[in-house]
C-alpha cells in the first residue's frame, strides 16, 4: 500500500516537471528575446553609422558576429535543460544562420508572451470567479460551468505552451545544426587547408635542407670538402663546366689545357719544346 502510494506521489511530481517545464523554458526564452531584439536593434544601428568606414564596419560585423554566436550557443544550452538534454556541441553554421535564428526566434517569444499572458489572465479570472461564490454571489451551478470553462482554457493554454517550446526547438534544430551536405563541405574544407599547410611545411624542410647541401661547397680552397662533388661533376661535360667546385692547382704543376707551363715558360729540367700545342 505504502509502495503504490510512493510510485503514485513520484508519478504525480514527474509529470508535474514534465509540464512546468515548457512553461518555464517558454518564459525564459521571452526574457532572453527581448534581450536579443535589443541586441539585433543596436546592431543594426550601429552598422549602419559605420558603413562609410570599410575598416570600421569589418571590425563591427566581426565583433557581431561573435556576440551572435554566444547568444545562440545559450539558446542551445536553454533548450537543452528544458528537455533534458545533453549539452549541445558548439554553433558551427555561418554568421548570416546565425543572424536568422536571432531573429526568428521573435515569433516564438511573441507567441510565448501571448500564451503567458493568456495564463495570468486565467488566474486572474479564477480568483474572481471565486470570491463570487464565497460571499454567495454566484451559485454552485455557475461555479462548476466557470470550472469547466477554466479547465478547458487552461488545457489549451497549456498545450499553446508545449506547442511554441517546440517550435523553439525546431527553429534551433533547423537554423543552428548543420545538415550532411554542410557538415561534409566543412569537413572537405577543413581537410584542405590541413592540407595545405603539410605541403607548405614540406616545401620549407626541402628548401632548408637543399640550402644546407649547397653551401657545403663553399669553400674552394678546401679540396676534401668539394671532392666529392668535383668527381660528381666530371660524369658529363656539361655538369663539369657548370661546377662551382673545380679543383685547384699547385703553382709549378702543368697546365691541363696545354702541353705549356704556366706563364709560357718550361724549367729547365723539362724536355718538352716550348712551341708544343695541344
Amino acid at each position: 500500500m505504502v509502495a503504490e502510494r510512493v510510485a503514485h506521489g513520484r508519478s504525480r511530481v514527474a509529470t508535474e516537471v514534465r509540464w512546468s517545464r515548457p512553461l518555464a523554458g517558454v518564459a525564459l526564452g521571452v526574457l532572453t528575446a527581448a534581450t536579443e531584439a535589443l541586441f539585433l536593434l543596436t546592431a543594426g544601428l550601429a552598422v549602419v553609422a559605420v558603413a562609410p568606414v570599410p575598416a570600421a564596419r569589418r571590425r563591427l560585423g566581426a565583433a557581431t558576429l561573435r556576440y551572435a554566436r554566444r547568444i545562440a550557443e545559450w539558446e542551445r544550452r536553454r533548450l537543452a535543460i528544458v528537455a533534458s538534454e545533453p549539452p549541445p556541441p558548439p554553433v558551427r553554421v555561418n554568421g548570416p544562420r546565425v543572424l536568422g535564428y536571432l531573429a526568428a526566434r521573435l515569433l516564438p517569444a511573441a507567441l510565448g508572451l501571448l500564451t503567458g499572458g493568456l495564463l495570468v489572465v486565467g488566474v486572474v479570472l479564477a480568483g474572481i470567479v471565486v470570491r463570487s461564490f464565497v460571499p454567495g454571489a454566484m451559485t454552485a451551478a455557475d461555479l462548476l460551468l466557470q470550472a469547466f470553462i477554466g479547465a478547458a482554457l487552461l488545457l489549451l493554454n497549456l498545450q499553446a505552451t508545449v506547442s511554441v517550446a517546440t517550435l523553439d526547438r525546431w527553429l534551433a534544430r533547423g537554423l543552428l545544426e548543420s545538415t550532411s551536405r554542410e557538415a561534409l563541405q566543412l569537413r572537405i574544407s577543413e581537410l584542405t587547408v590541413s592540407r595545405a599547410g603539410v605541403l607548405a611545411a614540406v616545401d620549407a624542410e626541402r628548401n632548408a635542407s637543399n640550402g644546407t647541401s649547397t653551401t657545403g661547397c663553399s669553400n674552394t680552397s678546401s679540396h676534401s670538402a668539394c671532392s666529392s662533388a668535383g668527381r660528381a661533376a666530371a660524369a658529363t661535360p656539361s655538369a663539369r663546366a657548370n661546377s662551382s667546385c673545380r679543383p685547384t692547382r699547385t703553382p709549378n704543376a702543368p697546365s691541363t689545357n696545354c702541353g705549356t707551363w704556366p706563364g709560357g715558360s718550361i724549367p729547365r729540367h723539362s724536355s718538352t719544346p716550348p712551341w708544343t700545342r695541344c
